[in-house]
């Protein structure tokens, strides 16, 4: 059981609540952005200290994001992969059960957190969609009301930053992932039914 919470359970939580805070933080730099642009109207007072603290804010995040990625992409990769080979494995033992053991508690685990892997990277990128369309409305209103191009070029520069969260380059934690589910339920379940059909033309040719 504690080798079991510590491989599956402890990562899984690291991935959550540390993305949880990255999702908090965008949105209130994106909330604070918006403030800063409609309400104070900061670029029309030329104000280069906000503009420099706001610039470096979404430096910081994005070093926070690609930190993120690089770190827990491949481990999510790795419960996600986990989550279709206990899939596999728990079809495995209904189709030839030995000893009383079907998988399915094992298969219920692991599609817990599965959900809550590709639920974390849903909520990761829509924030992110809505803090790219919300610099996007306060770039086209700085082109509007400023005629302050060094400050149209960090505001740009932030616009066109993208923000997402993949694991290990190959695919974005989004609904999108499934195909990639199910191939590693495939896989698994031929590798195993190979490996079964091995074992019982051994036991067959055994004297």
């Amino acid at each position: 059981i504690c080798s079991i919470f510590l491989t599956s359970f402890v990562p899984v939580g690291l991935v959550n609540g540390l993305g949880l805070q990255l999702v908090t933080a965008l949105k209130n730099f994106s909330d604070n952005f918006e403030i800063q642009i409609y309400k104070y109207n900061v670029f029309e007072r030329n104000d280069k200290s906000v503009i420099i603290e706001l610039a470096k804010s979404a430096l910081q995040l994005k070093k926070c994001y690609r930190m993120y990625a690089k770190i827990f992409g491949p481990i999510s990769t790795a419960i996600i992969l986990l989550g279709g080979c206990a899939f596999g494995y728990s079809v495995y033992s209904a189709i030839w059960p030995k000893d009383g053991v079907t998988g399915l508690p094992y298969l219920l685990e692991n599609i817990l957190l599965n959900i809550s892997v590709i639920n974390i990277g849903n909520v990761l990128n829509n924030e992110v969609k809505k803090t790219k369309r919300k610099m996007e409305r306060g770039l086209a209103f700085l082109k509007l009301e400023s005629s302050n191009l060094e400050l149209q070029l960090v505001t740009e520069m932030m616009a066109t930053w993208r923000w997402e969260f993949p694991c290990c380059h190959l695919f974005i934690i989004d609904n999108k992932i499934y195909p990639v589910l199910a191939m590693a339920v495939i896989s698994c379940m031929t590798f195993i039914i190979q490996l079964e059909i091995s074992e019982s033309s051994k036991s067959l040719q055994c004297p």
